[in-house]
């Protein structure tokens, strides 16, 4: 089952914030005629369409006996019965979620990976329930 990455305010504020820093001058340039410098114009693509890029690939399959984690053209893989840990997170750590509602999943052997997926609740149950011997912490009752 594939899961989203939610999209945090946060991260909205900073990708409205660059939107308007580096498209501004564009529509202000269209508009007026003047003339755009292509650094501008590199730069700005570049940016928001490499954000755009990152917001739209981040995701989260569980499949029978893995979890696979995408962002952009990076993928890891960690096998469900490696998963030790499924804790609650707002750590500000760089990671494939675009969201500080995150959790922490903690393997040994393997990577320790910090997600945010849109239905967590959902998320977890699929995860319990190909792999029942991962310990829940730090997560409300509701959330289950």
């Amino acid at each position: 089952m594939r899961f989203r990455s939610e999209i945090g305010a946060p991260f909205a504020v900073v990708y409205a914030f660059l939107a308007w820093r580096l498209g501004w001058p564009l529509v202000r340039a269209i508009f007026t005629g003047a003339p755009v410098a292509p650094g501008l114009l590199v730069a700005s693509v570049v940016t928001l369409g490499g954000l755009a890029y990152l917001v739209a690939t981040t995701s989260y399959t569980v499949t029978d006996d893995a979890l696979i984690v995408r962002c952009g053209p990076t993928r890891s893989t960690v096998p469900l019965a490696a998963i030790q840990t499924i804790r609650a997170s707002r750590t500000l750590l760089a990671a494939p979620a675009v969201s500080l509602n995150r959790l922490e999943v903690v393997a040994n052997p393997g990577p320790w990976l910090v997600i945010s997926p849109v239905d967590q609740p959902r998320f977890i149950r699929e995860v319990l329930a190909r792999a029942p011997h991962v310990r829940l912490e730090g997560l409300n009752e509701p959330l289950l």
